[in-house]
């Protein structure tokens, strides 16, 4: 019997022992730092893990799928399911990443657009500006000047030969 005592004292020592240590090796991961990382590391950590997690599913489905040809138990088809389950979760979280990629790129395309737009139209709309103006300055002049044969005379000409510059 002291053998058997022995070897349960030394069995239960060994599984406090492991439990001991299993609390400080936790400590010591709650403690660790990581580092920041910019938000390309980040995307690119995305798109190489689901694409890695794409190819070994792909594979995984492939020998399941041929498992299953053979003759397979509930559990056997359980198991397909959830790896076909996160093969399509995989996939539909690049395609969403894919789609909101290319609507930042329409949006951003589009806002310069509509900011040239703006300024094309501000342009147009102070040319007409000017041009009224000059417009109604000759006008005035046409109707100050109307004692003054001469002076209308030398107004109409250059009306008429563009002397007037356009802005």
């Amino acid at each position: 019997m002291d053998d058997y005592d022995y070897d349960l004292d030394a069995a239960a020592n060994d599984i406090i022992s492991q439990i001991k240590n299993q609390g400080k090796s936790l400590k010591a991961a709650e403690k660790a730092e990581y580092p920041e990382l910019s938000k390309e590391e980040v995307d690119a950590f995305i798109l190489t893990q689901a694409s890695n997690v794409i190819r070994d599913s792909a594979s995984v489905i492939s020998s399941l799928k041929d498992d299953l040809m053979a003759g397979a138990t509930a559990n056997d088809a359980i198991a397909f399911a959830e790896v076909l389950k996160s093969f399509t979760s995989a996939v539909e979280i690049l395609n969403k990443r894919q789609i909101a990629d290319e609507k930042n790129k329409t949006q951003k395309e589009i806002k310069v657009m509509d900011i040239d737009s703006k300024k094309e139209i501000a342009s147009e709309d102070n040319q007409n500006r000017i041009m009224l103006s000059q417009n109604e300055i000759i006008k005035q002049m046409l109707k100050i000047s109307s004692d003054n044969a001469e002076v209308q005379e030398n107004i109409k000409s250059a009306l008429d030969d563009k002397k007037i510059i356009d802005v």
